[in-house]
């Protein structure tokens, strides 16, 4: 079997054109959005090591293998029975089928995952003569399932049940922390360039810095993986690449001028302890501070300022809103970007700053506004 695919990658909804970007900054691929959430590109098998060990902004990668409209479970039963999976199963081999569906449909979830799951026994033993072993706890290939309204796409799985999102650095968990993926496609939107001074002065459990640091050192984050690679089990796949991969030094060397600071002293040390478990304590200066009244001469300003969800008053959330964007009017900066879960700050910053950007994500079920500002 020729190693070149059709290669899915999931992402925060909202963010997919930083996804297309960085795969395209990374393999060389042209990439596109096929759906929310969703890039895919074509690719080779170094493709997935890559993408998987150096991608700072997706999730999940799969080896595409249905990608159509459908009627209904049948058809989707169908589809799914018409590919040769002697190609990505060993007969001695288990696998298991996730589903994730959006939209109206007579059917759930598990519907889904039943029929595509018989598909591929049934393909199986029309092909083999074997009948393949379903294993939910641990299977060694897992079918990813994506329905939405009336397409459906699916495939093999490289990535496994931990998402990439997920570094493996944190041993403080601060109790709203960030998703990686979004922090460091907050780095992007600035347009933030290593040389440039950077700040973010709510900075909670430092994910944003120490993005940061990953990014402009080049530290790959699957440096830090403690789970296995989904593709690590997959017998067609030859693994030496990979190999080669991690044994390359990718890391640079830059003088970097990176400030986190929150008024928490816990909050601090927490984030001081992410980012020695990181490797990059050394390039990030941090301090307890209040970011309505510290100095905020910085190039580029990232931010992910608190939601208020958990503070219970809209009026002291937009209080410190008020605060810090009267703090922001008296310092030199060239750009911010904020993420935040309401349009509060949005309406205290009208006439204050000029908003040149402004972007909706889905951060899990929370809408969330991503802002750009300039000063006017």
């Amino acid at each position: 079997m020729k190693q070149k695919w059709e290669l899915l990658a999931t992402t925060i909804r909202g963010l997919e054109d930083i996804a297309i970007r960085e795969i395209e900054e990374l393999l060389g691929r042209r990439a596109e959005k096929i759906g929310e959430g969703k890039i895919k590109w074509k690719g080779k098998e170094e493709d997935v090591f890559v993408a998987n060990y150096l991608a700072r902004s997706i999730h999940r990668v799969i080896i595409l293998l249905v990608n159509e409209k459908f009627v209904d479970l049948t058809d989707i039963y169908e589809k799914f029975a018409s590919i040769e999976y002697s190609n990505y199963i060993a007969p001695e081999q288990s696998f298991a089928v996730i589903t994730r569906r959006k939209g109206k449909h007579n059917f759930t979830s598990i519907d889904v995952s039943r029929e595509v799951g018989q598909a591929i026994i049934d393909s199986y033993l029309k092909e083999k003569r074997v009948r393949l072993r379903v294993n939910l706890d641990k299977p060694d290939v897992i079918m990813r399932v994506y329905v939405s309204d009336d397409r459906v796409m699916g495939g093999i799985d490289t990535t496994g049940q931990v998402s990439l999102h997920r570094r493996g650095y944190r041993v403080y968990q601060h109790p709203a922390s960030l998703k990686t993926t979004i922090a460091y496609s907050l780095l992007r939107i600035a347009d933030w360039r290593f040389e440039e001074s950077l700040i973010d002065p709510m900075c909670g459990g430092g994910t944003i810095p120490i993005e940061a640091a990953l990014y402009a050192r080049n530290i790959p984050p699957g440096r830090f993986r403690k789970m296995e690679y989904a593709f690590e089990r997959l017998t067609f796949i030859d693994r030496s690449a990979f190999e080669r991969l991690k044994s390359k030094r990718l890391e640079r060397e830059l003088n970097l001028r990176i400030a986190a600071t929150d008024v928490s002293e816990r909050h601090v040390n927490g984030a001081i302890e992410n980012a020695r478990s990181a490797g990059v304590l050394d390039s990030i200066e941090f301090s307890v501070a209040d970011a309505r009244k510290i100095d905020l001469d910085f190039d580029k300003i990232v931010v992910n300022v608190p939601y208020g969800i958990r503070m219970g008053s809209i009026k002291r959330i937009g209080k410190l809103y008020r605060e810090f964007i009267n703090n922001l009017i008296r310092h030199n900066w060239k750009r911010l970007v904020v993420i935040v879960g309401s349009d509060i700050f949005l309406r205290e910053a009208q006439g204050k700053l000029k908003l040149i950007d402004l972007r909706e994500i889905m951060y899990g079920d929370l809408r969330t506004f991503i802002c750009s500002y300039e000063r006017i």
